[in-house]
């Protein structure tokens, strides 16, 4: 889980420390590794939701796209209950859905949360099998590429290469993330090899939903950059500070990429090698073509 009681308030993972569920009550601990994402677990290593998956980058970023306040949500029916990734504030259920899900697992969480629920579902795994075209009658012409459109408005036909059949018979809209600027909102064939669908634009989708779109922008503008140290020029080195200027292609243009490191480790780590990765959020400005990674850190040497 994302979030946990501390000092009365919902907080994310703090390292090294000891929380309470937000649902049951139970005692949680924080995981704070350098691999998987951080969250909090029973210290049994149990959830308390038979639902529970392990949670990514991808289910964190969208989660808070909508704040904490409207995640991780405790939706009671009867005498069971499940945990909602998002319940927005026109009480509609997003569930987020990263990794493949058998069929009854689908339709057990559709007849749970009832009519007010939609999927969203990480399609970055399958993009390129998935191939997206304009409405037209030519329906064996295919070129193997993702997005064929002239344009992302009306109507669009898809193809699907080895497509989730676990998916077909959903009995609720169901839009693929497949990381860009829209949100491909599947109207026929899920789960099938052909289909019918539109894009649309997540600017429009967040704001529907109450969500923060400057906010998504931040938390999925993340980039990973492989250094190496004769091509970097380095500035101001000092004992507590230093600055990178790399020369990097972004967008299939060659921009300049600043980096800056205040923590010790990560300095000399930059003093003693030829060659590093760094990992941060993106900053872009368009008036002066630079990049600048923010919060940079070390993935490894």
């Amino acid at each position: 889980m994302l979030f946990a009681i501390l000092d009365e308030q919902k907080m994310e993972p703090i390292p090294n420390t000891h929380a309470r569920c937000p649902v049951c009550g139970g005692k949680v601990v924080s995981k704070c590794g350098e691999i998987n994402v951080w969250h909090w677990a029973h210290l049994k290593d149990e959830s308390c939701d038979t639902w529970y998956e392990p949670e990514t980058r991808w289910h964190r970023n969208w989660k808070l796209t909508f704040g904490r306040e409207n995640c991780e949500i405790k939706i009671v029916k009867d005498d069971s209950w499940h945990v909602a990734d998002v319940l927005t504030l026109g009480k509609l259920i997003i569930e987020l859905q990263n990794s493949s899900i058998a069929k009854n697992i689908i339709r057990e969480r559709e007849e749970f949360y009832g009519e007010r629920m939609i999927w969203i579902i990480n399609g970055i795994k399958f993009k390129e099998n998935f191939y997206i075209k304009d409405w037209s009658n030519e329906l064996n012409w295919w070129d193997q590429k993702h997005d064929n459109c002239k344009h992302r408005g009306g109507k669009k036909m898809f193809k699907w290469d080895y497509p989730r059949k676990s998916w077909e018979g959903s009995q609720r809209h169901v839009f693929i993330d497949f990381h860009d600027g829209s949100l491909f909102w599947v109207h026929e064939g899920m789960g099938r090899s052909s289909g019918v669908g539109k894009f649309v634009p997540k600017h429009d989708f967040i704001n529907k939903y109450g969500g923060d779109f400057k906010k998504h922008l931040s938390l999925f503008r993340n980039c990973t950059f492989e250094l190496k140290r004769n091509k970097v020029k380095l500035r101001g080195i000092k004992e507590n500070n230093i600055h990178l200027i790399a020369s990097v292609k972004y967008k299939g243009v060659a921009r300049s990429i600043e980096i800056y490191f205040e923590n010790e480790v990560d300095i000399f780590k930059i003093k003693k090698s030829s060659k590093f990765i760094v990992n941060g959020s993106l900053r872009f400005e368009d008036s002066n073509r630079n990049l600048e990674l923010i919060n940079s850190h070390f993935l490894e040497q």
